[in-house]
């Protein structure tokens, strides 16, 4: 399991300045999401969650997110947006 956060680190998120993080039906279970999600923020890079029309929902009605991403969000090192709600006109 070293290798694999070592790899995460050094070669998946070390030439990024953002890592997107797309939250569906079990994101939240993901044990690699967790480890990307902290090497991110260990660099300072920027954290952006994409909620996809597949997430899962809670009880009272809310999206169910990583324990991290949700303390991320909380501490203001990522946002969080839904899928299509922006959508940008390009030529």
């Amino acid at each position: 399991m070293d290798y694999i956060r070592w790899k995460i680190r050094s070669e998946d998120i070390k030439g990024t300045s953002c890592t997107i993080v797309l939250i569906g039906h079990q994101t939240h279970l993901r044990k690699f999401v967790d480890w990307e999600l902290s090497a991110t923020l260990d660099m300072q890079h920027g954290l952006l969650g994409i909620v996809l029309p597949t997430r899962q929902l809670s009880l009272d009605n809310k999206v169910i997110v990583a324990d991290r991403f949700f303390h991320d969000l909380q501490s203001d090192h990522a946002v969080m947006m839904n899928w299509g709600e922006r959508r940008f006109r390009y030529s």
